[in-house]
């Protein structure tokens, strides 16, 4: 028979193990990202989790409807991170995107490379809380790619839109501007 110890003891070496798996240079197999998927068919205003980081999110503005698809991002934690693909063109002139922080003191931070020569890539700003993709303009935006990731406090964006952009960043709408960057919601 083996030895009995207490409820005491039994907790401390769990409090203690390490928790930490080492898989050097194992794979795993199998393992899929979780996808959410949103569409302009009605209003769509989605906040995202902070249990949802590391999903993969499909836009989809194709169903020429005069609804936007909003999409705020969770509040800031380390280590989040989010990935978003655009999966059709917009058709209605009114069926924008918008992406945003959950307040105007958080900002996204990082680089939008647009396939408009020179100017290729354009940095957005310091206190940019809200990016529309505005499909007054555009409309051609599938393939557009972004992926963001939080420090804690701030969302730090890498944005390819492979599509040409005249103009493709701006502090407000006009003409042939994409992405208009704002810094209140």
């Amino acid at each position: 028979m083996g030895r009995r110890i207490g409820l005491a003891r039994t907790e401390a070496l769990i409090e203690n193990l390490k928790r930490e798996i080492q898989v050097n240079e194992s794979r795993i197999v199998g393992v899929k990202r979780k996808a959410i998927t949103l569409t302009n068919a009605a209003t769509t205003a989605r906040t995202l989790l902070a249990t949802e980081s590391g999903a993969y999110v499909t836009l989809d503005p194709s169903t020429d409807d005069t609804t936007t698809i909003t999409v705020t991002m969770p509040e800031p934690a380390a280590g989040l991170y989010f990935d978003f693909l655009i999966i059709n063109d917009q058709v209605n002139a009114a069926a924008d995107i918008i992406l945003q922080t959950t307040a105007n003191g958080c900002d996204f931070e990082g680089a939008i490379l647009c396939n408009d020569g020179a100017a290729g890539i354009q940095e957005t700003t310091a206190s940019t809380s809200k990016i529309t993709i505005d499909a007054t303009n555009v409309k051609t935006v599938f393939g557009t790619q972004v992926s963001a990731l939080c420090d804690g406090t701030d969302w730090y964006l890498r944005i390819t839109h492979p599509q040409d952009g005249k103009d493709c960043v701006a502090g407000s709408a006009g003409a042939g501007v994409q992405f208009v960057l704002t810094a209140t919601l």
